[in-house]
């Protein structure tokens, strides 16, 4: 063997050695970071049962929710609004003096309804 082959072959051993040394460090490192990340993730068992106690409780809620009957109840029917007796007999009173809380109040309607039906019956009075 020559020196120069010898050399080669040294050469040659001692990258194969680093690489071997690499592969064992890379495999060290994955194992220590997959313990520590098992570690982190491991909760205490206190708080596991506490959330599993959660979970039950939930599951119950939903249990008795699902259970029940919906009712609902009907809707309101609708509320008449001025028909034309009780538009006349508004404007009567207004014109005898009566005020529209009075008015309201007497004819079991609301406020600002009177008050639209006089305003809307001054206007129509203007324009004649």
């Amino acid at each position: 063997m020559t020196a120069q082959s010898l050399s080669l072959a040294v050469a040659a051993g001692l990258v194969l050695a680093a690489a071997a040394i690499g592969l064992f460090c890379l495999a060290q490192a994955r194992s220590v970071l997959r313990s520590r990340t098992a570690a982190s993730l491991s909760l205490p068992s206190a708080v596991v049962e506490v959330l599993q106690q959660k979970v039950k409780t939930l599951e119950e809620e939903v249990r008795d929710l699902s259970r029940r009957e919906t009712v609902t109840s009907p809707p309101a029917p609708p509320r008449g609004g001025f028909n034309v007796e009780k538009r006349s007999q508004a404007i009567r009173m207004h014109r005898r003096g009566e005020t529209p809380p009075q008015i309201a109040a007497c004819l079991d309607l609301p406020l600002q309804e009177v008050e639209l039906l006089l305003k809307v019956h001054r206007i129509v009075l203007r324009n004649l």
